[in-house]
C-alpha cells in the first residue's frame, strides 16, 4: 500500500481510539507496539499520548505490563498509575494487592 493509504488507515484507527467507550479491537504487545510505531511516524500525536490510548486495547495484563516496560520510564509509569488510579491497577493485573485464604 501506499504511504498516503498507509496514513487514511492509521487516521481511521486514531478515530476509533479517539472516539469509543467500546473496546473495538484487542491487540497483543507486539502489535500494539507496530500500531505504535507506526502512528508515531506519520506524527498524528505525541509519542505517549498513543501509546496511553493503545494501553487500553492490549487483550490482558501480561501484554500491558510489557507494552508500559518497553515505553515508559518509571517515573512515567509512576505518573500515569497516578493519573489512571484503579484503572491502571486493573490494567496491569494488581486489583487490590492484598489476598487472604479462609480455610
Amino acid at each position: 500500500s501506499s504511504p498516503k493509504e498507509s496514513i487514511k488507515n492509521f487516521e481511521k484507527i486514531l478515530f476509533v481510539l479517539n472516539n469509543t467507550t467500546d473496546r473495538v479491537f484487542y491487540l497483543t504487545c507486539d502489535q500494539a507496539e507496530v500500531f505504535l510505531i507506526e502512528l508515531y511516524a506519520v506524527k498524528v500525536l505525541p509519542f505517549k499520548q498513543i501509546a496511553e490510548k493503545l494501553i487500553l486495547q492490549i487483550a490482558n495484563s501480561s501484554h500491558v505490563c510489557s507494552f508500559l516496560t518497553r515505553n515508559f520510564y518509571f517515573e512515567e509509569l509512576v505518573a500515569l498509575s497516578k493519573k489512571w488510579g484503579y484503572l491502571f491497577k486493573v490494567l496491569t493485573g494488581y486489583t487490590c494487592g492484598h489476598y487472604s485464604l479462609d480455610m
